[in-house]
């Protein structure tokens, strides 16, 4: 498997709880892709993933690889810091009840999606120490250039 169907595979197989927002951001910031509200997230990346050989492969696969580091991240932080800021809107919106039970929802399934989060962060800095290493990519860039894909 290239580094190209490595992280479609990674992306796919994402948890339910935080596939969505970061699918999402990757096919905005690596494909700017206009997002519509009933498009199949996953199918768009496994095809978007499915590039041609050549430096357009490699390209997507590079914009990908930081896409992907920054979105973990940021996740991980944002549910972290929702922690304390969800109990504060929440009291402040106690008059609301519709806004008030759109964040009881979401603080609940916050731990979750944090888990999750860190989760996916470990598995992929585990694939770029390894098999999407800056070695890795070189090689996979340097047979992309040459047409050819590694098998």
């Amino acid at each position: 498997m290239d580094p190209a169907e490595q992280t479609a595979q990674f992306l796919s197989g994402l948890p339910d709880t935080i596939r969505s927002n970061i699918l999402a951001f990757v096919l905005i910031y690596v494909f700017d892709y206009p997002l519509k509200r009933d498009d199949d997230l996953r199918a768009i990346v496994i095809e978007k993933f499915q590039t041609p050989d050549g430096m357009r492969r490699i390209a997507i696969v590079l914009r990908a690889t930081g896409v992907i580091d920054f979105v973990l991240e940021r996740t991980i932080f944002m549910q972290r810091a929702n922690e304390a800021r969800l109990p504060i809107i929440a009291q402040k919106l106690e008059n609301d009840a519709k806004a008030a039970e759109i964040i009881e929802t979401m603080m609940m399934s916050r731990e979750l999606q944090l888990r999750h989060a860190e989760t996916a962060l470990q598995t992929w800095t585990s694939l770029r120490s390894n098999e999407l290493s800056p070695g890795n990519l070189m090689a996979f860039e340097d047979s992309c250039l040459k047409g050819s894909l590694p098998a």
